[in-house]
């Protein structure tokens, strides 16, 4: 990755004892890549960073086992899932405490690779960015990085927004932007004032539009794999008997077995057990709730 030209002054003339302190020292040693001991590159990227274990191993956890572990690498270090722009942010944080993000998109990427790297201050960092910078065009995105970050003070900022503009958030082109784990999150919920079919609906857009990514089929029984994880959460027992029929037999995820045995539950017909499949509630999601 280029890196800045203004060297410090020692550094110009090679000699690192003109550096007038730590901070100017473990800089230049990033901007100069000198007595670097790792080379870290990227798959399918032609870039490559100069690296020292020892900065890296003293910043993270999981470097430190990569790097000083029993099963410690070699010279190079291959990322496969981080971008080098994002990685040379997380450089610059690293060596000289870079905490200026030069835009939301590059604080939402950095914040994944900060619970990846078990960085906790930089968490923070992210997560105190996201909270100034929280608006309505983004905290679907932000709400994804909120639930990542685990973090409850930012999560509830952005289930404000959500709990807003509730019928917003279940339409096909907002549902599909959240994660798998912050839509189960989003699911969990009892504040979103919204009609189940509505919901259900929205699961069955984000499970198609997940299948759509890999280019694979839309069978009742792929989409059924791909959404299994949100059906508990869904209080199909909120639905009347006609919505139930017209809006989730239809889609043929659910067993004949599962069918008789919900709809049984939604006429409260005694002794018929409800599905691992389905939420055992019948509360609404209509509760009041003050942020």
């Amino acid at each position: 990755m280029a890196r800045e030209t203004c060297l410090p002054y020692g550094f110009q003339r090679g000699r690192t004892n003109d550096l007038s302190n730590v901070h100017e020292r473990v800089k230049a040693l990033y901007l100069t890549g000198q007595f670097s001991d790792l080379t870290i590159r990227f798959q399918g990227r032609k870039e490559t960073i100069k690296a020292h274990r020892l900065i890296l191993a003293m910043t993270s956890p999981v470097f430190e086992a990569k790097l000083f572990g029993h099963t410690a690498v070699g010279g190079e270090l291959i990322l496969t899932e981080d971008s080098p722009e994002t990685f040379s942010w997380l450089m610059e944080y690293m060596y000289f405490d870079q905490t200026q993000f030069p835009s939301t998109n590059m604080a939402l990427e950095v914040s994944y690779l900060a619970c990846k790297y078990e960085m906790n201050v930089l968490k923070y960092v992210c997560s105190e960015y996201l909270k100034r910078v929280l608006s309505d065009t983004n905290y679907l995105m932000v709400y994804n990085a909120a639930v990542h970050l685990d973090n409850p003070d930012l999560i509830n900022k952005c289930s404000k927004k959500m709990y807003e503009t509730s019928g917003d958030v279940f339409s096909t082109q907002r549902i599909t932007q959240l994660s798998r784990w912050a839509l189960q999150h989003l699911l969990e919920q009892p504040f979103i004032n919204i009609d189940e079919v509505v919901v259900f609906s929205a699961v069955l857009s984000w499970g198609r539009h997940q299948l759509g990514l890999r280019n694979t089929g839309c069978t009742p029984s792929e989409l059924r794999r791909e959404i299994e994880d949100f059906l508990p959460y869904l209080r199909f027992l909120t639905m009347s008997t006609d919505e139930f029929v017209e809006n989730v037999v239809p889609t043929e995820i659910f067993s004949p077995e599962e069918i008789c045995a919900i709809l049984r539950n939604i006429k409260n017909v005694k002794g018929s057990p409800v599905p691992k499949a389905c939420a055992n509630t019948r509360e609404k999601r209509n509760k009041m709730v003050k942020f």
